[in-house]
């Protein structure tokens, strides 16, 4: 399977799992485990959230362990 091919089936699948969710952070941890496990290239998979003016902190993630709290 082409990389383009496998983004698509990825899509598909996230799309399915998420269908209907409104909880924001089950759709993050979702998408973040469906991504670590789809591309064997990614080492660190994750989001970071705006928690406060010019603050991020880590929210779901899969990998080795992310910066808690990064300012900007």
């Amino acid at each position: 399977m082409d990389k383009t091919e496998r983004y698509r089936e990825v899509m598909r699948r996230l799309c399915a799992l998420i269908a209907g969710e409104q909880d924001e952070i089950a759709v993050q941890s979702t998408v973040v485990a469906e991504l670590y496990h789809a591309f064997e290239a990614f080492d660190w998979v994750g989001f970071y959230r705006v928690t406060a003016p010019g603050l991020l902190k880590v929210g779901p993630y899969q990998g080795g362990h992310g910066c808690l709290t990064i300012p900007f």
